[in-house]
């Protein structure tokens, strides 16, 4: 899904009884410049994540400054931005100006599958034979354990078993959560577009506390012992695997973005119906150089670099929800230092690969690992080119697939 080049909001036609002038609304460019910087803060997580872990080691990421050092290593923060991004991308695409999905349910998720499926598919094919040339990834496990982790991975619910959840194609677990959103977007976007405006944002309060509420319930009973002391590398038991990867854990994050993305259509509706008044005069509101999300940013990054006062799980589940809010909304309008940003045309380009990340970020990293590394420790160049490598993977293989598979399926499965 890439919304692409967008500019200060247009005068357009005024909306009709039937919603028609959906199509008319402004491209938001910088959605597509925040979704694939969250991917790549994602995956500098895991290659810090990994390094930390002792799996594979990049003593320079132990030289840079300590700030610097636990910023990188906390990409997981970026995980609810992009479902909360996920859900206001969806929502203002599919859905027209009366809050309806675009065409059939089936066609949406027909849809879905052919652009989130044949990749992730290829990639589990990628990691497939790598246990028999590096033991190091091997699980020793029972047959009836390698049944379960191999259906649920092709199936991709993997992320419903706590046991199985990163199983095969760890970073894909996210894939499995979209995928359990894609399944139940065309009745929730019912749900949480229906209203008045007052009604749909008492619904995004609501969900936002939900968001924080498994991360506080897990703080407060402690099932495990390790609440406040749990790091990224802490591997846990069930409940702090609930926590992390369970669908139904990250869904008011999604469902939020829905009504985010309601929002944002319903003020676009407003803003269509004044233009047509010849007596109102239009105020552009997207050139503000400084917003409320720079602020968050700042905020963000010192609470990041400054220690561990917050609990990881906390950190990582909710608590960052509402800098989520007032980046999404000043990104879509272009509004501020970080709206211009990622509404930069080079992040635009690059935003197809946002998806191909999670699913190859895996295979590409071992695979490069065990022909260009060889060793488990790596020099500053062997990063470099690692990363280089695994975006420009990404990329090539976004482009192919949208190219010369997906479009092709789409036709096949549902012709005109």
């Amino acid at each position: 899904m890439i919304i692409q080049v967008s500019e200060p909001l247009p005068r357009v036609t005024p909306i009709s009884s039937r919603g028609a002038s959906s199509k008319h609304r402004p491209l938001l460019p910088g959605l597509d410049g925040l979704r694939i910087s969250a991917a790549i803060a994602i995956y500098f997580f895991h290659v810090v994540q990994a390094h930390d872990a002792g799996l594979m080691r990049f003593p320079v990421l132990d030289a840079l400054p300590e700030s610097i050092h636990r910023i990188l290593g906390s990409g997981y923060i970026a995980t609810g931005l992009f479902f909360v991004l996920s859900g206001f991308l969806l929502t203002y695409v599919y859905l027209d100006d009366q809050g309806s999905l675009k065409g059939s349910s089936t066609k949406f998720w027909i849809g879905r599958f052919v652009r989130l499926y044949p990749l992730y598919f290829i990639s589990l094919l990628l990691l497939a034979p790598l246990p028999s040339v590096m033991p190091m990834i091997a699980k020793k496990q029972s047959l009836l354990d390698v049944l379960g982790g191999m259906s649920t991975s092709l199936t991709l619910i993997q992320a419903w078993f706590p046991k199985f959840a990163l199983w095969w194609n760890a970073p894909a677990w996210a894939l499995s959560a979209m995928a359990t959103f894609y399944f139940v977007f065309p009745r929730a976007s019912k749900w949480c577009s229906s209203g008045t405006r007052r009604l749909i944002i008492r619904r995004a309060c609501i969900l936002s506390g939900l968001s924080v509420l498994p991360a506080t319930l897990y703080l407060v009973i402690n099932p495990e012992g390790n609440a406040w002391t749990a790091v990224p590398t802490t591997l846990g038991g069930f409940w702090l695997t609930v926590v992390r990867f369970h669908p139904l854990c990250w869904l008011p994050q999604f469902l939020m973005g829905i009504c985010l993305g309601r929002l944002h259509t319903l003020s676009l509706i407003e803003q269509r119906s004044r233009a047509d008044d010849p007596f109102f005069e239009q105020k552009e509101t997207s050139n503000a150089w400084f917003a409320r999300s720079d602020f968050g940013i700042l905020l963000l990054a010192f609470i990041l670099g400054s220690g561990d006062w917050i609990p990881y799980v906390l950190l990582r589940h909710g608590i960052c929800v509402p800098i989520y809010i007032l980046l999404v909304f000043d990104v879509a309008n272009r509004r501020g230092l970080v709206g211009r940003l990622f509404a930069h045309r080079w992040l635009r380009e690059f935003s197809i690969a946002s998806f191909p990340l999670f699913a190859l970020q895996m295979p590409v990293g071992v695979w490069f690992a065990f022909i260009v590394i060889g060793r488990s420790t790596g020099s500053v160049w062997d990063l470099l080119a690692m990363v280089t490598v695994t975006l420009a993977t990404s990329y090539v293989a976004g482009r192919l697939l949208e190219q010369y598979v997906t479009r092709h399926l789409k036709q096949w499965i549902n012709p005109r």
